[in-house]
């Protein structure tokens, strides 16, 4: 009767034991699959890979492939993000210059209507645009410029305000001219930014059209502008900070850009 009782108990076939998987690529794969959520789940799956290939040399538990897929995947996740990263950044940067080039195209339609109302003469600055409301003066600021626009709840506080500086990024070239002494107007700069977006400079050109130069070659078209004319003013076109020096009977004349010295810095 005892006999009966007696459970019996059998060894399992050697090919029928699995052994668990390894925690650690268990993880990686299954970050490994969520790497188009954010970045971190990417480099969560490479390191629990590493750290399962590293385990399972020592420790009889499967999980290898898994470790492997989760490290494929959070590699081609860690790509993905760097690309999208960098496609980001400079579609930021293209649209701050293009943001840039329209204020320009503001700043030469007001030029324009200046030029019509004062019998050609241009704008001996940009606070004469402002004095006669003809440009709002966030237009006077590119949108990746550390400048901020002039405020002020009357037009002679925002002049005020203009003055302390600080509150344009563009540097003026038409101040003392007239309509005749800017051609052909569509190859005379008349303004230009004062940093640049990396390689590019935005430049108004006398007829209006904005135009995005390479660095080196606004670099030549604005020296071979001050070796043609010395511009001279009685007041500075921009802030008193604009690389501006005052020359003999109070006149200021502002010097040629240089590629590392500027005083305006862009964000970013």
């Amino acid at each position: 009767m005892a006999e009966e009782n007696q459970t019996l108990e059998y060894a399992t076939p050697a090919h029928l034991v699995t052994e668990p998987i390894e925690p650690a690529a268990a993880k990686s794969l299954g970050f490994g699959v969520l790497f188009f959520l954010t970045p971190v789940p990417a480099v969560l799956a490479i390191v629990y890979g590493i750290i399962s290939l590293k385990r399972l040399r020592v420790r009889a538990a499967r999980g290898r492939g898994a470790a492997w897929t989760g490290i494929a995947l959070g590699s081609i996740g860690c790509f993905v993000w760097i690309w999208l990263g960098f496609t980001m950044a400079y579609g930021m940067r293209a649209s701050t210059r293009i943001a840039c080039m329209t204020h320009l195209r503001n700043i030469g339609v007001a030029i324009q209507m200046y030029a019509q109302t004062h019998a050609g003469q241009l704008p001996g600055g940009w606070d004469d645009l402002l004095a006669a409301n003809l440009l709002q003066p966030q237009y006077l600021v590119c949108p990746g410029s550390t400048d901020t626009p002039a405020r002020g709840a009357t037009t002679q506080a925002v002049l005020l305000d203009y003055s302390a500086g600080g509150h344009a990024t563009y540097i003026y070239l038409g101040h003392g001219l007239t309509i005749r002494d800017v051609k052909p107007a569509s190859y005379t700069m008349i303004a230009y930014e004062v940093a640049g977006h990396g390689k590019y400079v935005n430049v108004l050109f006398a007829d209006g059209h904005v135009e995005s130069l390479p660095r080196d070659k606004f670099m030549k078209q604005v020296q071979t502008l001050w070796d043609q004319r010395a511009l001279t003013s009685t007041r500075p076109s921009t802030r008193p900070s604009t690389r501006a020096s005052t020359q003999p009977g109070g006149s200021v004349f502002l010097v040629p850009p240089v590629k590392s010295s500027e005083t305006t810095t862009h964000a970013g």
